[in-house]
């Protein structure tokens, strides 16, 4: 990650919030410190397992790729050509590259335990609740990333975009 040092900050810390991949992969690199295990490994024992994620995992094996049936996604190569992009590894990054496969069953699985507090405990429940964005007062009127009392999260890679869309913290 020394690379990363000499990157411009996008602001001081706690002044505002950008997604930064080198965060996720810091974050993999200290649990597989202090655990002694690989992530894959951790996400399963303390996530997907006891979630009932039957069907998520961390690949970790380029180029291995999807499990099972699933939907292919394609890139174009440098000439235009489409190409099936199903092989694309993206666990190449660590942590932070997207490299989680999952289905929407499990994503729900995980965001219902999320949003009924079974996830994390109270205190670290609020850091991450307490800084989404407020509903918006009126039907429509988005605002902070929020329209019609939901929010959109997710992510993408060559030849897939992942959507999660959660309800936001009412006003106060």
């Amino acid at each position: 990650m020394k690379w990363s040092r000499d990157r411009p900050r996008t602001g001081e810390p706690g002044e505002k919030w950008a997604y930064s991949n080198t965060d996720y992969t810091v974050l993999g690199m200290i649990v597989e410190r202090l655990t002694g295990h690989d992530l894959a490994t951790e996400l399963h024992a303390r996530l997907f397992g006891p979630l009932g994620m039957t069907k998520t995992y961390l690949r970790v094996k380029p180029p291995e790729g999807i499990k099972g049936p699933h939907g292919h996604g394609y890139y174009p190569d440098a000439d235009g050509m489409l190409r099936d992009v199903d092989r694309f590894n993206a666990s190449l990054g660590g942590a932070g590259a997207g490299g989680v496969v999952s289905t929407a069953h499990d994503v729900s699985a995980f965001h219902r335990a999320f949003t009924q507090g079974k996830l994390l405990p109270p205190e670290l429940q609020r850091v991450l609740t307490d800084r989404l964005p407020a509903a918006p007062r009126a039907r429509g009127e988005a605002r902070g990333g929020c329209a019609d009392g939901f929010s959109l999260t997710g992510g993408l890679a060559p030849g897939s975009t992942a959507v999660t869309m959660f309800p936001c913290r009412s006003e106060e």
